[in-house]
């Protein structure tokens, strides 16, 4: 007579003969190692399958195993899932430390870069709090705007970063000094650079101001589209400069009206100097403006 062979008690299962409901500690064994937990269970009689109603089972064929080869089984099976278990435990500390440390790390270099931006915004306009060190660069900013507009470098980026509302850090008032540092450098580099040539305009040194104006204050979108209203893309900075130039007075002043002679012809059209009528009706117009009506 062949001694009875009761199913292995594990993984919280409730036997009702030699079938179980599958548990989660079960499919935690059943599932190890690329199916090397379901291999090692079938190898002593245990294996998983639904019943009729499409629910998982565990089911116990003890055949001839020896109960003792079936529970060294299960628990090597056991030890193996704890060991897995510990090793995914470690990676994932790893990874977290991984994840502390780099974070860690941007902190200090933020950290570092903020305190080097206060440093050269201190040495611009001496000790101030943050706050009144950005105040200071956003005025400085937007006086150079009001001077030279669109001439500006990255002159977009200069208008975004000087509005009365715009939050801006330590590290973007930097940037916003170094485009003013930069623009005046372009302002002297573009005063030492200018080339006359053969169709510059002859007209009146007053009407050159006051078409430099003309243009400059309808290029509202600067020259962002082409729509034949104030300077075109290719003037809208250099015509941005003139006006800053003559606006200066003195020497500036001659630099920029004879700069601004070398780009007008193009707007013969739209200032209305093409034709004598229409030249007839800009004279009048600036000398009202001019006070030199008689």
């Amino acid at each position: 007579m062949t001694d009875f062979v009761a199913p292995p008690s594990f993984a919280d299962l409730i036997w009702d003969e030699f079938r179980a409901p599958a548990t989660d500690r079960f499919w935690a064994l059943y599932n190890h190692g690329d199916r090397a937990g379901q291999r090692a269970l079938a190898s002593v009689g245990i294996y998983a399958r639904k019943d009729d109603r499409r629910q998982w089972f565990v089911f116990f064929s003890p055949g001839k195993v020896d109960p003792v080869v079936v529970t060294d089984t299960i628990t090597q099976i056991e030890l193996d899932v704890f060991a897995a278990g510990l090793r995914t435990s470690d990676r994932a500390r790893e990874q977290q430390q991984a994840i502390n440390d780099e974070d860690l790390e941007r902190r200090e270099m933020r950290d570092r870069r903020r305190n080097i931006a206060r440093v050269k915004l201190t040495a611009r306009y001496g000790e101030m709090t943050d706050g009144e060190l950005i105040a200071e660069a956003k005025r400085e900013g937007r006086n150079l705007l009001r001077e030279w507009g669109a001439f500006c470098v990255n002159s977009k980026r200069m208008w975004s970063f000087t509005t009365i509302d715009a939050p801006l850090s330590l590290l973007q008032a930097v940037w916003l000094t170094e485009l003013v540092d930069r623009t005046r450098d372009k302002v002297a580099a573009a005063r030492e650079n200018i080339v006359a040539k053969g169709n510059a305009v002859d007209w009146h040194d007053d009407q050159i101001v006051l078409a430099v104006e003309f243009l400059t204050d309808d290029d509202m979108d600067r020259a962002s589209s082409e729509n034949g209203v104030g300077w075109s893309k290719a003037d809208s900075s250099r015509g941005h400069w003139c006006r800053g130039m003559i606006r200066r007075g003195g020497a500036d002043r001659d630099i920029g009206i004879d700069a601004a002679r070398q780009i007008l012809r193009k707007y013969e059209k739209q200032l209305g100097m093409r034709d004598i009528r229409a030249k007839a009706a800009f004279d009048k117009v600036f000398d009202e403006l001019t006070g030199q009506a008689v």
